[in-house]
């Protein structure tokens, strides 16, 4: 029979060594293998009630980190309350410090690197990056698209701050990543959007088109209308639904429908649309320097 489930006062809602817990005589190693309790790493086990999060995945990892080593990047984002930077699935980012030794192990991803005093979040626990360096470390580590719905996010919660890029770009301008630091904090812009849409945008933008601005508002149409994703200076806008479609083009903008669904499934042809338009509306205002997106 599976051990019935027993969880003694001092490790309710806890993440604890499992081997400290046997040794002190708080549970039988046959009641650590109850339902009352996971396991999540080696040795480390968690209150079963606990919300099966990154956050506990950090506080886990951290039972088993050096002194010296924060929880960084993406994980660092979860524990500073960003939803969309990690899952419980994902594996938990930490920076050691090269005099640290540390070993490799499963669901815990080791950075080596120098930090400076000001890169730690003060009397953080578990330890983490603060939220500048934190920044710096996920346009630097993930995907592009990635990283700029995380910043975003970062930036739309107030916890960095476009000064705060700015400044600790200039101080990382000669390391590896700068470039596609500095790529992540110009797309990124704050403005309240989905990870759908900020995911667009940033590909939109890989892919070699200029940026676009989202949600840009017409304010000498009645009703006023507000554009999904949009070249103003070309007026030519991409829509996911018909609504404004007659007031824009009557407005003069070329308007592109394209439902998420279609996105997703054919971005290649949604992609070629809005070159194409870019191109004729780039070609009627007679631009003599032809930009990139038009070869």
């Amino acid at each position: 029979m599976p051990p019935q489930p027993y969880r003694p006062p001092a490790l309710q809602w806890q993440v604890f060594h499992g081997s400290d817990a046997t040794r002190h005589g708080l549970l039988t190693e046959h009641q650590l293998r109850s339902q009352a309790w996971i396991r999540l790493l080696q040795d480390v086990y968690a209150d079963a009630r606990l919300p099966r999060d990154h956050k506990l995945m950090c506080q886990a990892a951290a039972l088993r980190l050096p002194k010296g080593t924060l929880i960084a990047g993406p994980s660092a984002a979860a524990l500073l309350g960003i939803e969309n930077a990690a899952s419980f699935s994902d594996p938990v980012h930490v920076i050691a410090p090269p005099q640290v030794r540390i070993s490799q192990q499963r669901h815990v991803r080791v950075h080596i690197r120098q930090l400076h005093p000001d890169d730690t979040h003060p009397n953080s626990d578990p330890p983490h990056t603060t939220a500048a360096r934190t920044a710096w470390d996920i346009a630097t580590w993930l995907p592009t698209t990635n990283a700029v719905a995380i910043v975003d996010t970062m930036l739309r919660q107030g916890l960095v701050t476009h000064h705060d890029l700015d400044h600790i770009l200039t101080k990382h301008q000669r390391k590896r990543g700068s470039r596609r630091g500095r790529l992540v904090f110009q797309i990124a812009d704050g403005i309240p959007i989905d990870q759908f849409v900020s995911s667009l945008r940033t590909r939109l933008i890989l892919a070699g088109l200029p940026q676009p601005q989202l949600r840009h508002p017409l304010h000498h149409t009645e009703p006023e209308i507000v554009t999904e994703i949009a070249w103003p200076q070309q007026r030519v806008t991409l829509e996911f639904n018909t609504r404004n479609t007659t007031l824009l083009t009557f407005a003069g903008w070329i308007v592109i429908h394209a439902p998420r669904e279609r996105i997703r499934q054919d971005f290649p042809a949604v992609l070629d649309e809005i070159r194409r338009a870019l191109t004729r509306r780039t070609t009627h205002l007679g631009n003599p320097d032809a930009p990139e997106w038009l070869s």
